[in-house]
């Protein structure tokens, strides 16, 4: 996810936060964003999407379908929003409860 935002945006902040059930990564940046239309197309392999693909920057199109995976084996997803501060890519997963959450420590 970071590669992408070096990439394609302009600057970057990532938060992480530890809400009830679950751990949310936050990369807010200043670049372009991906456009609605194609939030979900990304993260199928292969896919760029047109602004990509002009951007003139290399890449194959499996980033994102990886991270999707990644974070889906985990129990997690990743999802995208615009807000006043930039684009937002968020990815959620479980949080560790009791005694697996120690050991993990």
């Amino acid at each position: 996810m970071l590669e992408n935002v070096v990439k394609y945006g302009q600057s970057a902040k990532v938060r992480v936060r530890a809400e009830e059930d679950e751990v949310v990564a936050e990369i807010v940046d200043a670049g372009p964003g991906i456009p609605e239309e194609d939030r979900e197309q990304v993260f199928e392999p292969f896919y760029r999407s047109e602004a990509a693909r002009r951007s003139g920057k290399p890449g194959s199109g499996l980033g994102l379908a990886v991270c999707r995976s990644i974070a889906r084996a985990h129990g997690g997803e990743i999802r995208f929003a615009q807000s006043a501060e930039g684009f937002v890519t968020q990815v959620r997963v479980p949080r560790l409860f009791g005694e697996s959450a120690r050991l993990a420590a």
